[in-house]
């Protein structure tokens, strides 16, 4: 079998090339410094001819959050052009990929669309952080401009900067406008809304169930007043532990 590694020079990369050469498959490795570049698109056509199987195992040496997302969507979109264009099987409801992988293609394939007229995003980014859904969603708009676009959310942060916003309660519509003006309007299940989100939040990340912490070499240190480092963990900057 004939696979493609892209990604193939960096360690992990180095670590499946290997694996996949002792069990006998021929290797066609990809990577800027073989002439593939997953950004500009530039050798992949020639690079997956005659591939059988394809590995992403790409990385990005960045701690930015804007330059790692812009990063990922714009290779993806690449890659997966490139593999199989829009024709790409994911399996029943994408159960050959995982949740987060299975966002990020489904996004690239949409943006592989010049054509859309009405763009339909349900819930496009949920388990991502905060920020980083906002990020997608400012690109995603960026992308269709002068297109209908429809997002449908349960963040209602997500929906500040959009032209209008439908409320939706009890399968009904009850609220029908601009988010600045919900948000001023006495009484508006909107901004009761946004409130109960904010509370939420606040109490839930200002609680002493929460701790701050910082991963640094591979470490994971307390930033509170009685920090002590603890190896072998691994994970987001805040996480959460049980109270002594």
């Amino acid at each position: 079998m004939k696979v493609a590694v892209v990604g193939g020079t960096g360690l992990t990369g180095g670590h499946v090339v290997t694996q996949l050469r002792a069990g006998g498959h021929e290797v066609a490795i990809l990577a800027r410094s073989r002439g593939v570049d997953l950004i500009t698109g530039s050798g992949l056509d020639t690079a997956l001819a005659g591939i059988d199987v394809t590995i992403d195992v790409t990385s990005l040496t960045s701690i930015k959050r804007k330059e790692s997302v812009n990063f990922f969507i714009t290779a993806g979109s690449n890659l997966l052009a490139a593999v199989y264009g829009l024709q790409a099987s994911l399996g029943e409801s994408g159960c050959k990929v995982s949740g987060g992988e299975g966002q990020r293609l489904r996004l690239a394939r949409g943006f592989l669309r010049r054509d859309a007229r009405l763009v339909i995003l349900d819930e496009p980014f949920r388990g991502l952080e905060r920020e980083r859904r906002r990020e997608l969603l400012r690109r995603a708009r960026a992308r269709w401009q002068g297109v209908t676009m429809i997002v449908i959310s349960h963040d209602v942060s997500d929906t500040a900067e959009f032209d209008r916003v439908l409320v939706v309660d009890g399968g009904a519509i009850v609220e029908d406008g601009h988010p600045s003006v919900l948000m001023r309007t006495p009484g508006s299940r909107y901004r009761a809304l946004a409130d109960a989100d904010v509370e939420v939040r606040r109490g839930m990340f200002t609680g002493t169930d929460w701790r701050r912490m910082r991963l640094d070499g591979g470490r994971l240190h307390r930033t509170d007043a009685n920090a002590r480092a603890t190896d072998g963990i691994s994970g987001a900057d805040e996480a959460r532990d049980a109270p002594p």
